[in-house]
């Protein structure tokens, strides 16, 4: 095989042209560089007065004293403070430009100017302040409300912007429909006079409530996820950009259905399985919300009026709240008016049970069936040291004997007469049987005077007796609920025994409600007595499963398969390419 010897490659004739065409062009970009200067600004003409004046309120004879650059310097932090603030200042506002400001103020000894935005003491204050931190904050906060807004204690990130009305606060009405307003919306929602679907009307009215709302990323959030799960997808229609020509010549229905970045699914327009159904929808809705939300166990127990899960939900109810009130103020659709308020309450019910059943799913199953779970073979049996100390599983920390103390006393409070003549044999009961369930609420029953005095009398011996009340509950059946292989006698209990009474800590009935849902495992002692082992989920009276849950995670996972095809299509082209590279190289070598 022959070796190819490599020819060396002559440049070419006009080389010597195109070097000289690009020192030229770089000749003239370095004298172009080196002509321009940043803008020069001069000193203003009473620059003696101005920095007389400034270093006075920096001064150790004013600073002290200033409650408000207190406030904005941290004392000795000695924080720089906006030259902006300075020169809106009562005092300052006469002198102008505010460039010519800045540039007679770098003529100070005693003070400095930072990145010509702010401005500070060369050398941090050392005079104690006269006034104190209290009378700072209350000057903060009074400055504040002069300006027409006040930052909450407990949210100092929010902003002046963030802080003004957005459309969604507690008492917010929107404003009366004017004569002019009524006529335009006429032609947007009236069906009567113009065939107009659904469909377009509830598109239009999304995009001009979205107009008259001011949405933060919280809100935004909700409000997005919201229209999701109804069937509204979020982002521009395709094909249907308009530029300001075409929207000079639409009419009002026209620009609001061009400019709308909220409309309904392709797939809910192409199918006959979905239908209207506000009611549905916010229930669904809700409990999907509630179910993201996670609280931290020890905040609920030791503050819920100030838990952060509260406030959340107080969010999403407020925003799906505050749309079905838009919808009502300006007839959108006036068909479905009865719907539209029943959903309203449905908020004003989420705002109680939501909240409460994620403090229930925390606490439960809660000491009693905790106890009698460690002791009879369930969940937690057997989780103690050899001290038969409990380790610590999250619920209660008792030994053994406590547990069967608190089992006995629940027996003499509630039990039989039966199963108190067995009380003495509590070390021998056993579980004769399990199953998984699901148990909707039909009566919370908390214990009467009788029983609580009988408990406080105990507790003086024992204070880790907390009284019990009763869960009344029936069977109820959840279409996603997880497949469990049950046992023959399950089966058969599933026929016959429809209704079962639990035994739970009263501090824990105070947050059930009739209608609860509780999906989780239960079992039985051989005399009669049923615990509640574990918990899987809990949900509210008003819960309802709809497919649109199950529609968007299919939407989910199609996105994801189209990017990973669209990617794999990409890596093959890559890797042809390539081929094809290597191959002419091979050719042409």
């Amino acid at each position: 095989m022959e070796k190819v010897d490599a020819q060396p490659t002559s440049p070419p004739e006009d080389a010597s042209t195109t070097m000289a065409l690009q020192q030229t062009t770089t000749d003239k970009a370095a004298e172009a560089i080196s002509k321009w200067q940043p803008p020069q600004y001069s000193e203003h003409p009473e620059g003696e007065e101005i920095v007389k004046q400034v270093e006075y309120y920096f001064s150790d004879g004013n600073l002290p004293n200033d409650r408000y650059l207190l406030d904005k310097t941290g004392g000795k932090e000695n924080k720089p403070v906006t030259l902006k603030t300075i020169c809106g200042f009562p005092r300052m506002r006469k002198y102008k430009p505010y460039r010519s400001v800045v540039e007679s103020l770098k003529k100070s000894k005693l003070l400095e100017i930072v990145d010509d935005k702010y401005i500070k003491r060369r050398v941090p204050l050392a005079i104690a302040p006269t006034v104190s931190a209290e009378e700072i904050q209350a000057a903060k906060e009074a400055d504040q409300k002069k300006k027409g807004y006040v930052i909450p204690a407990d949210q100092p990130w929010m902003t002046k912007g963030m802080m003004r009305p957005t459309g969604f606060e507690e008492f917010f009405a929107d404003a009366p429909v004017t004569p002019a307003t009524f006529k335009e919306e006429q032609s947007l929602y009236d069906s009567l006079i113009s065939d107009i679907t659904f469909a377009t009307r509830i598109e239009t009215a999304i995009q001009r409530y979205r107009a008259r709302r001011k949405f933060h990323q919280q809100t935004a959030q909700v409000f997005n996820k919201f229209m999701n799960y109804g069937g509204i997808e979020c982002g521009p229609k395709m094909f249907g950009g308009s530029d300001n020509k075409d929207l000079a010549e639409m009419d009002a229905a026209e620009i609001a259905a061009s400019t709308a970045v909220h409309f309904v699914s392709e797939d809910v327009m192409c199918s006959d399985r979905w239908e209207v159904d506000f009611v549905g929808v916010v229930k669904g809705f809700l409990q999907v919300m509630a179910t993201r939300i996670r609280l931290d166990s020890s905040h609920i127990l030791t503050d819920l009026e100030s838990s952060s899960g509260q406030a959340d939900i107080a969010r999403a109810t407020n925003v799906v709240r505050n749309f079905y009130n838009y919808l009502l103020h300006h007839n959108v659709c006036p068909e479905f008016e009865t719907q539209i308020l029943a959903a309203r309450k449905i908020c004003d019910l989420a705002d109680v049970e939501l909240f409460n059943i994620l403090v229930v799913q925390e606490r439960l199953p809660g000491p009693f069936n905790t106890a009698v779970s460690a002791t009879y073979g369930g969940t937690v049996a057997g989780v103690y040291g050899d001290d038969q100390d409990w380790d610590d599983i999250g619920s209660v920390d008792r030994t053994l004997q406590d547990c069967r103390d608190i089992l006995k006393f629940a027996i003499s409070a509630h039990g039989s007469q039966q199963q108190y003549d067995r009380v003495v044999d509590v070390e021998k009961f056993e579980t004769v049987y399990q199953e998984q369930i699901s148990l909707e609420v039909t009566k919370v029953e908390m214990a009467d005077e009788t029983i609580r005095a009988l408990y406080a009398a105990a507790r003086e011996q024992k204070p880790f007796l907390a009284t019990l009340g009763k869960l009344h509950c029936c069977r109820w059946s959840y279409p996603l609920a997880p497949s469990f292989e049950q046992s023959e006698e399950a089966l058969r209990r599933q026929q016959i025994e429809h209704t079962m009474t639990l035994w739970v800590e009263e501090d824990l009935l105070q947050y059930c409600a009739v209608g609860m849902k509780i999906e989780g495992e239960i079992r039985e002692l051989d005399i009669g007595i049923k615990w509640l082992d574990q918990v899987r989920a809990v949900g509210p009276s008003f819960f309802e499963w709809l497919p649109n849950e199950l529609y968007g995670k299919q939407k989910a996972m199609k996105a994801e398969e189209e990017a990973q095809q669209q990617n794999s299509q990409v890596l093959l082209e890559d890797i042809n390419g390539f081929d094809e590279t290597v191959s002419s190289q091979n050719e042409d070598s």
